[in-house]
């Protein structure tokens, strides 16, 4: 089990270094935490008035933390798993306090976290892994989300947010090299158009040689190439409204996943010496492609606010891997070319201190429409899955309302009724063809309460339920296990939270106490020694644990960081037909049992000569089961991972040089893998690795 009864009371306590996203300070004394303000809870807030577990990191902590893509955050959020999936390096994969799914690309499998891009919920893990830039914050929030955000929030969301212009004249460029002969090049600025309308753009192209040198090719594989643009029009300083209007390309290509093979055992040993060595004939390759565009319009009235936010998503993913590391080709190989077009629609109505400021309302409408054309290729004899025209059709009401009872007292309820209409048109290798569609239904209610001690101290307590969209099995390889739906994933959550700030306001504490339990959960097991996968209702589980984050001004410029968080899980019943209990399988995949970050940094005025900062943190997370499946030798190992940096900025701030280096003790272990029969493969995590960057603003 990911954690024995009893273990969670273990608690450290924990910081992130300047937490902050974007807010003013607290004070001018430079030795007081800063303001962190966050968009939880679709309101700008002060984080410690949030009765919500969330962490938000801001644009300067993501470039001192060496945070290069999205999936090196993992270390920074308790109970957050994220990886690259086993198929293409530019997807990620997501689990957060034990909810979640092996498989983020597949056209009929559904997300327990949901994801956002300035409030756009992205229904594909294809693409949300690559490089990011003009980024304004990222906040997680943690627990069912359901009654305020889109879809398929059932334990968390993460959302990024990016710059906003604002009329200010900003140009700023910077360059970076590092290990694996690393490039990357950003620019980004805005300007002022009128009064009233300002425009911004930012630019990102990187690559780096491969990390994995393949035998059987005699080269090094796994390299990547990434482009990015984004383009924001939107007006400011208007009482009347708020409108922004953004578009953006993503482009990523290269090798793709080559796999490496493990050793025959029980222990996760590379065949070949070294996890960073593969021998497979099959040349690996990844192309994502993706042009998107939203429009963010809110209106202002007396009393109240209108939002309305639009997107359209259209991407295409080719990828080919041998998930075999080059042991069974025959059964490992994948290829997969699809085309998607995401289409969403969300209206709210949002009011804030009505009724004699007591009472704040959300309430709002989402429609969002998915269609998939898909061509997968499986083993060396390229057996031919097609899929056409699938769909997702979701619509949902939600809202929320906050009863201000006293000044210190306050409740909150809240619903949301979602209905998901799946359609599946597919072709098999025999021929067969599976026409299928099926609606799924679900009612996730919400309510909280809220004590304030004091103004620097409060506690919540909420419950809610969540879930996770059902569907049909795209990738299961017969008439029957295509046909045969599963049911909606769902969990009740209750959550006990302490927010506060201490000593002056140099000390924020913030701790919670969760308890999940899973229904039909949706469990993802390979069908024999192929690729072939089928989703099943396998039964219910119990994931509970304690999460906690602090963040302290020692004085001279230093700040202490840390964070910890205790996953203890269990199946409280299991589907006897189910593969966990089949196997026996005792462990919630990818459920560490305690995970935790300490660090420091440092930063100091050297008057004329500019400033000069430095910082290094460790971290600790248990080992943890991947899957369904009990393999040893596919378990995570436990790990422990050392990151530093050095850093100078100019007396004016125009300059910045920064010297960052992750994984200083190169540990060598695995992020995914798989078995099929005999043969086991995993894809590597990032070795030891070092960046240079130098930037400039004007």
């Amino acid at each position: 089990m990911g954690q024995r009864p009893g273990a969670t009371r273990a608690i450290t306590l924990a910081v992130l270094t300047s937490l902050g996203a974007t807010a003013a300070r607290a004070s001018d004394d430079p030795e007081t935490l800063d303001t962190v303000t966050v968009t939880a809870q679709r309101f700008s807030q002060n984080l410690q008035e949030v009765p919500i577990a969330v962490t938000a990191i801001g644009a300067e902590q993501l470039e001192l933390l060496g945070v290069a893509e999205l999936k090196d955050v993992t270390t920074r959020v308790p109970n957050l798993v994220l990886a690259s999936s086993s198929s293409t390096p530019s997807s990620v994969r997501a689990f957060m306090r034990g909810g979640g799914n092996n498989d983020s690309i597949t056209a009929t499998t559904e997300q327990a976290v949901g994801f956002y891009v300035d409030d756009v919920y992205q229904a594909r893990g294809a693409g949300l892994n690559l490089e990011l830039g003009n980024i304004e914050r990222i906040e997680v929030l943690r627990g069912p989300q359901g009654t305020l955000y889109g879809r398929n929030t059932m334990v968390g969301a993460i959302k990024v947010v990016t710059r906003r212009p604002r009329g200010d004249h900003r140009l700023e460029a910077d360059a970076t090299i590092g290990s694996y002969d690393y490039r990357r090049v950003r620019a980004s600025g805005e300007m002022p158009l009128s009064d009233s309308w300002a425009v911004s753009t930012t630019a990102l192209w990187s690559e780096r040689d491969g990390r994995t040198y393949n035998l059987a090719l005699g080269r090094d594989v796994n390299e990547r190439r990434s482009t990015a643009a984004r383009f924001t029009l939107a007006n400011y300083d208007n009482s009347a409204y708020d409108l922004a209007l953004r578009f953006g390309y993503l482009r990523d290509d290269g090798d793709g996943t080559t796999a490496s093979a493990l050793a025959p055992g029980s222990t996760p040993i590379a065949k070949y010496g070294d996890l960073l060595v593969a021998s497979s004939a099959e040349r690996a390759y990844n192309d994502y492609l993706e042009w998107n565009a939203s429009v963010d319009w809110t209106l202002h009235r007396d009393g109240f606010d209108i939002q309305y936010i639009g997107s359209y998503i259209d991407l295409s993913n080719d990828f080919m891997t041998d998930l075999s590391g080059g042991e069974n080709p025959a059964a490992g190989r994948v290829e997969d070319v699809l085309d998607n077009r995401q289409i969403s629609h969300e209206l709210k109505y949002l009011a804030r201190g009505i009724a004699d400021g007591r009472l704040d309302l959300i309430g709002g409408l989402y429609w969002f429409d998915e269609k998939t054309d898909a061509v997968m290729l499986s083993g060396t004899a390229r057996a031919r899955t097609v899929l056409r025209d699938v769909s997702t059709t979701s619509k949902a009401v939600f809202g929320q309302a906050t009863w201000h009872i006293t000044e210190a007292l306050s409740a909150a309820v809240g619903a949301r009724w979602s209905e998901d209409d799946k359609t599946l048109k597919v072709t098999l290798p025999n021929g067969s063809l599976v026409d299928v569609d099926k609606a799924f239904s679900s009612f996730t209610p919400r309510g909280e309460l809220q004590y304030r001690f004091s103004k620097d101290v409060s506690a919540y307590l909420s419950v809610a339920r969540g879930f996770k969209a059902g569907g049909f099995n795209g990738r299961a390889g017969t008439v029957a296990s295509v046909s045969t739906p599963f049911d909606p994933e769902k969990v009740l959550t209750y959550e006990l939270g302490l927010k506060s700030e201490l000593l002056g306001e140099r000390l924020r504490v913030n701790a919670a106490y969760y308890y999940n339990d899973f229904t039909d959960l949706q469990l993802t097991s390979f069908v024999g020694n192929t690729t072939a996968t089928f989703i099943g209702n396998a039964g219910g589980a119990e994931v509970q644990g304690i999460e906690v984050e602090a963040t302290a001004k020692l004085g001279y410029g230093f700040n202490a960081f840390a964070t910890i968080a205790t996953m203890s899980d269990r199946y409280t019943k299991l589907d006897p037909n189910s593969q966990p209990a089949r196997l026996n399988s005792n462990d919630v995949p990818s459920t560490p049992s305690i995970a935790w970050t300490l660090g420091l940094d440092w930063i100091r005025s050297a008057g004329a000569r500019g400033s000069f900062s430095a910082g290094a943190d460790v971290s600790h997370r248990a080992g943890y089961q991947l899957g369904v499946s009990p393999v040893p030798r596919l378990r995570v190992p436990s790990v422990d991972l050392v990151n530093a940096y050095i850093g100078w900025d100019s007396e004016d701030g125009r300059w910045q040089v920064h010297l960052h280096g992750t994984n200083l003790g190169d540990e060598r272990y695995h992020e995914t893998g798989i078995q099929l029969g005999t043969v086991a493969a995993v894809v590597p995590a990032k070795p030891r690795e070092w960046r240079l960057s130098a930037r400039v603003t004007f």
